[in-house]
């Protein structure tokens, strides 16, 4: 496999999905628990940058199984934060969604600690989808749902209109 840096998956679309294929390879085997087969990759690096940029629902379920082990849940939720802090140089678009991690929340504005659309607190490890001015978030459910139209009826697109800076009220 390629070696890809920590920017690559932006740069280079394959890079993402085989970063995630060779974190499932790993975890082949016939140990008893998936918490056992994470802690059993020690490139730290490695492990957080594929939970970074797997499925919400599998990171999720890895999160839960690694607070067993909380000095390598905390290395990795350290990794997937300062990740997320950086993203101006690696996605300064904010083209691709971004974990939320209670650290990295919490350095945020007010009107970025929630999902726009519910007014829910991000929890540790769900998707994160910028506005494009900046200072607002969607959780990803919201925003597919926005962008599909399966809630908020009528509203426009979630990049455009949909922002209590340009006169939104919620719902």
């Amino acid at each position: 496999m390629p070696d890809y840096g920590p920017t690559d998956w932006v740069t280079n679309p394959d890079a993402r999905s085989q970063r995630f294929k060779s974190f499932l390879t790993n975890l082949k085997g016939d140990f008893p628990s998936y918490a056992r087969r994470l802690n059993l990759i020690e490139d730290r690096i490695f492990l957080a940058l594929s939970l970074n940029d797997s499925p919400e629902e599998y990171r999720l379920k890895a999160f839960k199984q690694l607070e067993k082990y909380p000095t390598i849940y905390s290395e990795v939720i350290d990794i997937i934060t300062t990740t997320s802090l950086n993203r101006e140089i690696s996605d300064p678009n904010y083209f691709f969604p971004c974990v939320a991690t209670d650290r990295y929340v919490a350095q945020l504005l007010d009107t970025a600690q929630a999902c726009m659309f519910y007014a829910k607190r991000f929890a540790e490890g769900s998707d994160m989808v910028w506005k494009l001015c900046g200072k607002h978030v969607f959780c990803l459910k919201c925003w597919k749902g926005l962008a599909t139209g399966e809630i908020g009826k009528g509203l426009p697109l979630p990049f455009n209109a949909v922002c209590k800076c340009s006169g939104f009220k919620g719902p």
